[in-house]
């Protein structure tokens, strides 16, 4: 049957990150605005000592060769991890030239802004924002709400940054937060043990046996598991990926009780 045009507006189910790269690419490499005819990426250069986010680069240039950038002369992406790291480079230097800009380049700014909003929405992620950084990650109901719930920035903004592209095969990195939430729950051990007995085994015998709390992985280390250490890398990541939802599982659980707990304040008797 032949869509609508509002059934085309409104389908996200055929996302080419392959097109949408090269389309923003275009308007960022590209696209020409203004009496002195910028490009976005032309306009950045210029003002580029005077941004943040340029470590020592001295143009947008050279943080594009020291960071092994090579979207300017890459006119086709693989994968998309590729158009979230591109969508990521982008949003962060545009963001850095909102104020008082010639209303040509602001409207070209106002595209490319929305160009990757309406991407990043296509494909069921969403923006967050720390230290002025802006990062893309899944949107998750999970790991958004256990965020809002844990009553500490960091830990939270941790959550939300295990599934980000970067963390992908970072076995330390997925470690450390997985440490971060084995702290945040060990003062809560004996309530979750008596919500979910089987799972505050499971995830306290996880902490102290899979290098997580312990180091399990050298032979001379009285924490030693041998069959933890034998594992793969791959292996291992796929069981911290595991472990990562069982921790929001766990939050999830606590957070519930302790509303059941005030709900019920209002009718036992």
């Amino acid at each position: 049957m032949r869509k609508t045009f509002l059934d085309i507006l409104q389908d996200k189910s055929n996302v080419d990150y392959k097109r949408e790269y090269r389309r923003l690419r275009k308007l960022f490499y590209e696209k020409e605005v203004g009496i002195n005819s910028y490009t976005m990426y032309s306009y950045i250069n210029e003002k580029f000592l005077k941004l943040n986010h340029r470590k020592n680069a001295i143009s947008l240039t050279d943080f594009e060769e020291d960071n092994n950038f090579t979207f300017k002369e890459q006119r086709s992406i693989e994968s998309l991890d590729e158009m979230l790291l591109f969508c990521e480079y982008v949003s962060n230097f545009c963001e850095q030239i909102s104020c008082g800009i010639d209303f040509k380049v602001q409207e070209l700014l106002d595209l490319i802004k929305k160009q990757i909003s309406t991407f990043i929405d296509s494909i069921g992620y969403e923006k967050i924002t720390k230290d002025n950084v802006i990062l893309y990650i899944p949107k998750e109901p999970a790991s958004i709400e256990v965020a809002e719930f844990i009553n500490d920035e960091d830990v939270s903004y941790k959550i939300l940054c295990y599934n980000h592209h970067s963390l992908k095969g970072d076995l330390e990195g997925k470690r450390q937060i997985l440490e971060k939430l084995a702290h945040k729950l060990e003062p809560n051990e004996k309530e979750l043990e008596k919500i979910n007995l089987s799972l505050k085994k499971h995830l306290f015998g996880a902490f102290n046996n899979l290098n997580i709390r312990h180091n399990n992985l050298e032979a001379k280390d009285g924490d030693y598991n041998k069959k933890f250490a034998q594992l793969t890398d791959e292996k291992k990541e796929e069981m911290y990926d595991s472990l990562y939802k069982d921790c929001l599982i766990a939050f999830l659980e606590l957070e519930n009780n302790s509303k059941r707990c005030e709900i019920k304040d209002y009718y036992k008797k």
